[in-house]
């Protein structure tokens, strides 16, 4: 009886402690559950093993990661760190992430990119097996989202000067990483839409939104980039995504929220093409 319920303990401070990282990177707010003042010695997969031991929406050690990236980029403290400093913490953070994503069992292993095709889910795979690919994809591309984009604070301390050249090649690679996880959270959450079935609304409002923003604001920095019509074609395909989620399935108040956020993202746009615009009048008039 006292081993059933310190598990029951156990799996209730790990679904907190995953929750508790994303409330934190959402809102800006600072972690509560951290691992300096708890046990965080979650357990992993056994070697050989296909799945992981646990059914939580996510893995409670990429939430280690979330941890961290909230301390070390978006915590009052890094408000004030250099460029060089944050270039550093990200390259630590994608360091352990990527350590992380080797650690979990190769049968679910998040891929660095997600291309049209991708066929996993449709394989021989146990359903627990696929819905545990589908939460640990998306929130490792979350993950990735979150300390990437952190890279665009570089330079905002001193606008009138041009980051070096070493740096500025840094940063664009960090740029392009978070643009291309973005791209993947859309294809992916188009992928996987029949099996999450009545579950697909809660991941399309959590993930898609983060993803769609990422690329909307690469679109009003570099409105004449080379890879903006594609970033254009999958804002438009997360639009595709919301309603082709059958009706029937949703309550009328899910209804109303796959609406707005239809709206928002026709909203993002509808901005990214005026800026497309003004700049290649700008340009016209250079000429």
């Amino acid at each position: 009886m006292k081993d059933r319920k310190r598990q029951h303990v156990d799996n209730l401070f790990g679904l907190c402690y995953i929750l508790d990282k994303n409330i934190a990177l959402r809102l800006g707010r600072l972690p509560l559950l951290t691992e300096e003042y708890y046990d965080v010695n979650f357990r992993s997969a056994a070697p050989g093993l296909t799945e992981l031991p646990h059914d939580y929406p996510s893995d409670p050690k990429l939430n280690l990661v979330k941890e961290r990236t909230c301390r070390l980029l978006y915590s009052p403290k890094a408000a004030k760190l250099s460029d060089g400093e944050i270039l550093q913490y990200i390259r630590q953070l994608d360091q352990e992430l990527e350590q992380w994503r080797l650690s979990v069992p190769r049968l679910i292993r998040p891929r660095l990119s997600i291309p049209p095709d991708f066929s996993p889910l449709t394989g021989e795979s146990s359903r627990r097996q696929k819905k545990q690919l589908i939460n640990l994809q998306l929130d490792y591309h979350y993950t990735m989202i979150a300390i990437h984009a952190m890279v665009r604070k570089c330079g905002a301390a001193n606008e009138e000067m041009e980051l070096p050249e070493d740096l500025h090649s840094v940063v664009h690679s960090s740029v392009d990483i978070s643009l291309e996880a973005s791209r993947s959270t859309l294809t992916f959450l188009g992928l996987s839409l029949r099996l999450l079935g009545r579950g697909a609304l809660q991941y399309i409002q959590w993930y898609a939104p983060v993803a769609a923003m990422a690329l909307f604001v690469n679109g009003l920095v570099h409105p004449l980039s080379d890879s903006l019509q594609t970033d254009l074609g999958a804002l438009i395909q997360a639009v595709g995504i919301f309603q082709s989620i059958p009706l029937d399935t949703l309550s009328s108040a899910e209804a109303r929220q796959i609406e707005k956020l239809s709206k928002f993202i026709m909203e993002l746009l509808r901005l990214v093409s005026s800026a497309i615009w003004k700049a290649k009048h700008c340009e016209m008039d250079v000429d």
